[in-house]
């Protein structure tokens, strides 16, 4: 199984015509951001932005996932409990869709 591409990611505004917004390593850009309209109002572009502010926090955010669910794993809880099954459920989901197994 590929691994991305080590954190930390930024995202900054895009020097490409074609782009709004670029995720970045400390060497390269790893992705591109569109708004969601071409046109520049402020909302577009701020909906632009909070998309690849979500993107960028993606390593730290799957790190911090995977370290809360250890954790709730090993206190060892009643599995039948609803809401600790259905969120360690959630949290697996969600596991696999960053590592691209869903």
């Amino acid at each position: 199984m590929a691994t991305h591409t080590p954190g930390p990611w930024t995202a900054r505004p895009s020097f490409s015509m074609d782009w709004d917004f670029a995720i970045e390593t400390a060497d390269v850009d790893i992705a591109h951001v569109l708004r969601l309209a071409r046109h520049d109002e402020p909302r577009e572009l701020a909906v632009g932005l909070a998309n690849a502010n979500v993107i960028a926090a993606a390593p730290e955010l799957l790190a911090a996932l995977k370290t809360l669910r250890f954790i709730l794993e090993a206190l060892d809880l009643d599995p039948a409990a609803e809401d600790y099954t259905s969120i360690l459920e959630r949290a697996d989901l969600a596991i696999a869709k960053a590592e691209g197994r869903s």
